[in-house]
């Protein structure tokens, strides 16, 4: 019998039991948690090298070494991360651009000091990138940047082949809905009918941030009402009580009471709270 669990070191592993036995996998990403609290430093070589041996880049290995890297705020890490985008090898190349966009996610420097570097390198590198792994890392890292800069290839990259690709451009596209751009609204509304659930209830999420006078956003939202996926007929109705349009109401109610075990809770909240400050 398989499960997934999380083990004292906030790792997701696997758990495998047979005849009343259990094992769990993980142990390198366990490892790599641990290290720190024990004055433990591998080297960026060792890290990179217990990444690679597990070809999954959604493993948990890949990003407690990432993260193990970036928490080092060490110069030289962002400098050996950026020569690997050079490598013939794209899991290395993932690996590179990981690091770079978890030390830009997660600095908390006033300044911001790695956005700007980030998009200069990562603008003409997602131009040639064939691999979709790369690629995800690279979208994911311009979506989180500050830098206007970033939003430039978002838009076509929300028609990518790789779903991954598609949701985290969609979602690199808030500001650019709230400014009314006609590119990224045109993107947006175009993924609300994406063949991937995730996506269009992604494409909804974030073309919700368009001014409530954009009447093609209302107009995609209202149009998902009947999606065949419940989620995405949610986010869509809760999305439209929040721009003040009760055409989603029906689909709420058909939810009946939920309690806080439901993926739902907190967007009714939402719902309940911005019409009760609204009243």
């Amino acid at each position: 019998m398989s499960s997934t669990v999380r083990s004292e070191a906030e790792v997701v592993c696997e758990e495998l039991s047979l005849g009343g036995l259990s094992i769990r996998t993980g142990h390198t990403a366990i490892l790599t948690r641990l290290e720190p609290r024990y004055g433990i430093t591998p080297s960026f070589d060792e890290l990179l090298t217990r990444a690679l041996a597990v070809p999954d880049v959604d493993h948990e290995v890949w990003w407690a070494t990432t993260y193990a890297l970036q928490e080092r705020h060490d110069p030289d890490v962002w400098d050996t991360a950026a020569a690997l985008r050079d490598r013939a090898d794209p899991l290395q190349r993932h690996f590179g651009a990981e690091v770079l966009r978890t030390i830009n996610l997660l600095d908390e420097s006033a300044d911001s000091p790695f956005d700007a570097p980030l998009v200069d390198m990562f603008l003409p590198w997602i131009a040639k990138e064939p691999d979709p792994r790369v690629t995800r890392a690279l979208t994911a890292g311009l979506a989180d940047a500050q830098d206007l800069r970033a939003e430039v290839p978002l838009p076509a990259l929300t028609r990518h082949v790789d779903g991954k690709v598609r949701q985290w451009a969609i979602s690199g596209l808030r500001r650019a809905a709230e400014a009314e751009s006609p590119e990224a609204l045109a993107a947006l509304i175009e993924g609300t009918t994406d063949e991937d659930a995730a996506m269009r209830l992604a494409a909804c999420r974030t073309l919700a941030s368009a001014p409530p006078h954009v009447a093609g956003a209302s107009g995609a939202l209202a149009a998902r009402l009947t999606d065949a996926d419940e989620s995405v007929r949610v986010e869509a109705a809760v999305r439209l009580a929040l721009r003040g349009d009760p055409r989603g109401d029906e689909v709420l109610r058909g939810l009946g009471a939920v309690d806080e075990g439901s993926p739902y809770y907190w967007l009714l909240y939402d719902v309940h709270r911005h019409r009760t400050t609204a009243s």
